[in-house]
């Protein structure tokens, strides 16, 4: 039995897979060279090595034009630079605060409860019907949405979350499950927001009990709810398909930029359950710069609409 499955091979990186996990092999001397930056942080590196490898050409480190360069020029050059922003924002469980602070109660996700470990998860108090959630975890890939506790493998679900681990501060949270009326599913709005201001909207559907990106429809929009042409993905690519304009949605615009403000680039998760709007999480990186547009032209056309603030300092070593 063949327990090392190669997953992805490409001039920049390698993906296996093992026991259920996924290991990535970076090339860093030849991403590197392809962008002609002599000193790369590791969470940055598969984003160039994409980059380059889906649109033919390197980060223009000096004059970003399109929106994929100007989202990784962001990351390295503006919200790295602001760790503790970062972290508040990225906690799915600190951001609940935060959000509170920016717009009011009653727009977050109720949370069941929070532990450092797995084994430390209280299930006699939980519902019947919750999700598990790595508080670092991104694109559902770290959730298990538990609809009956009663028939739930604990100690499955344990060793599951046990490969989670972000190192320091890791958590698990449990949420409330958030489900539509039309059987089980949820709809995930997606604002992309461009100075403070929402531009364009992706939107993701899933059917009941499904969490992961690539399990869902997806679809992009303007503010008005009209089809866009330059429809962008993230990898792998999800099947597109019309899905229904919310009812809410000026509220949630307005929503989008009350959070967005005094941001040069914010994505801003929304879920919409009968008259209710919650917000799902932010992220300063949307798909991690792991993000492609069809027909091409639209990555410089969405970059246009972003202007990009001064480069942060580096944040001083504490003595």
């Amino acid at each position: 039995m063949k327990l090392l499955h190669k997953y992805y091979d490409g001039p920049f990186y390698t993906v296996y897979s093992m026991f259920g996990m996924r290991i990535r092999i970076i090339r860093r001397k030849m991403v590197k060279m392809a962008n002609k930056c002599p000193v790369l942080k590791s969470q940055c590196m598969q984003a160039f090595g994409w980059h380059l490898e889906n649109t033919g050409y390197a980060m223009d480190w000096e004059n970003p034009k399109t929106l994929t360069e100007k989202m990784i020029w962001l990351w390295k050059y503006y919200y790295s630079r602001l760790p503790d922003f970062f972290t508040q924002i990225h906690d799915k469980e600190a951001f609940k605060d935060w959000v509170c602070e920016r717009i009011g109660e009653g727009y977050t996700v109720k949370l069941l409860g929070a532990w450092d470990s797995p084994h430390s998860i209280s299930w006699g108090e939980l519902p019947d019907k919750f999700v598990l959630k790595s508080i670092h975890g991104g694109c559902g890939r770290e959730t298990i949405i538990v609809e009956n506790k009663f028939q739930l493998n604990i100690g499955r679900a344990i060793k599951q979350m046990s490969r989670w681990n972000h190192g320091k501060g890791s958590r698990v949270i449990a949420e409330e499950l958030l489900q539509d009326n039309d059987g089980g599913g949820l709809h995930d709005y997606k604002f992309f927001c461009f100075n403070g201001k929402p531009q364009f909207i992706m939107a993701f559907t899933r059917t009941k009990n499904t969490a992961k990106v690539e399990e869902k429809i997806e679809n992009m929009y303007d503010t008005n709810w009209a089809v866009l042409p330059g429809y962008a993905y993230s990898y792998p690519s999800t099947p597109r398909g019309d899905i229904s304009r919310p009812k809410n949605l000026e509220k949630m615009l307005k929503l989008a930029e009350k959070l967005s403000n005094g941001f040069p680039l914010i994505r801003v998760d929304m879920y919409s359950v009968g008259d209710k709007i919650y917000i799902g999480e932010l992220t300063q990186t949307p798909m991690g710069g792991l993000m492609c547009f069809d027909p091409i032209e639209y990555d410089r056309i969405y970059g246009d609409m972003l202007e990009l603030p001064e480069k942060l300092s580096l944040p001083k070593s504490p003595l």
